[in-house]
């Protein structure tokens, strides 16, 4: 129960998170030309979490897809935090890639613990 509810709530916010960057909202767009990502950088950011998001989803029934697609989401939102605090970004523009790389974090813990 647990794992399966974790699953579809950081697989829901990873694949939010990435359509907002494959639609290239402007305002995430313009924060990314900030931090030094380029348009097809940012797309392909995008698809990879989205390609996470299912993998994660996947994790209900195929344990091991998930301990994969959480651990490369960890690494994913773990990048994005460096990315921000290099350019010297404001903390509030990396608290939903912290949350998200934690929340994946503890469905890799669960996944490999179960």
């Amino acid at each position: 129960m647990t794992l399966n509810l974790l699953s579809v709530v950081v697989a829901l916010a990873a694949l939010l998170y990435g359509a907002v960057k494959i639609r290239l909202i402007p305002a995430m767009f313009r924060q990314a030309r900030t931090l030094g990502v380029r348009y097809p950088q940012f797309r392909l950011l995008g698809v990879i979490e989205v390609v996470l998001a299912i993998l994660v989803v996947l994790g209900i029934w195929a344990g091991w897809v998930g301990t994969i697609g959480s651990l490369l989401l960890t690494v994913v939102m773990s990048v994005l935090i460096v990315l921000h605090a290099r350019a010297n970004d404001v903390p509030m523009n990396y608290i939903a890639p912290a949350a998200l790389g934690i929340l994946s974090f503890i469905l890799f813990l669960v996944h490999v613990y179960t």
